[in-house]
């Protein structure tokens, strides 16, 4: 077994280090696993950009960006998006990780 996962490490380098050795010891049972290189951490990593933060919510309520700025609070990054519509002011917060409008 250890001769199979050492054909399969060597020509993806480090990356099977990186990945652990219960992840690593499934390779070795079973052809290439594709949710190894989609892990949970990295999808977490991505988020939403601000840029469609913005989008998404000026497309929700409507009327006009006039601010778009990140700020961490709690540990988290948060998107907040002043719109005006109306002539009335209104804040929206997306948590930049999953996407979701915070409610207030």
């Amino acid at each position: 077994m250890l001769k199979a996962l050492l054909k399969l490490v060597r020509p993806m380098g480090f990356f099977m280090l990186i990945i652990g050795a219960s992840q690593a010891s499934s390779v070795a049972s079973a052809e290439l696993n594709t949710s190894l290189f989609t892990s949970p951490l990295v999808l977490a990593e991505a988020g939403i950009s601000l840029q469609s933060a913005a989008s998404k919510a000026r497309a929700k309520h409507g009327g006009k960006v006039v601010k778009a700025e990140t700020v961490s609070k709690g540990g988290h990054q948060i998107h907040q998006i002043r719109l005006v519509k109306e002539g009335r002011v209104k804040t929206v917060r997306i948590d930049a990780t999953t996407g979701i409008e915070i409610a207030r």
